[in-house]
């Protein structure tokens, strides 16, 4: 983000706030059935991420840290 034009700037957390409630609608029917993530889920989330959310499993930390507990 340091290095990134102000002008810029605005345009990559538009992107970051996009990645978050994509990932929170595609993701919310699992979260609504299993429950919160664990950590220990870490792997099968990130390719159920993958087959589900193509677009959105380009930010996986991102997502992971909205999503878990």
């Amino acid at each position: 983000m340091d290095t990134v034009e102000p002008a810029r700037l605005a345009q990559h957390l538009q992107r970051v706030e996009e990645a978050y409630y994509q990932a929170r609608k595609c993701m919310s029917p699992t979260i609504g059935q299993h429950g919160p993530l664990q950590v220990a889920e870490r792997d099968s989330f990130l390719l159920l991420l993958r087959q589900k959310c193509p677009a959105t499993a380009d930010y996986p930390e991102l997502v992971w840290e909205l999503l878990c507990e």
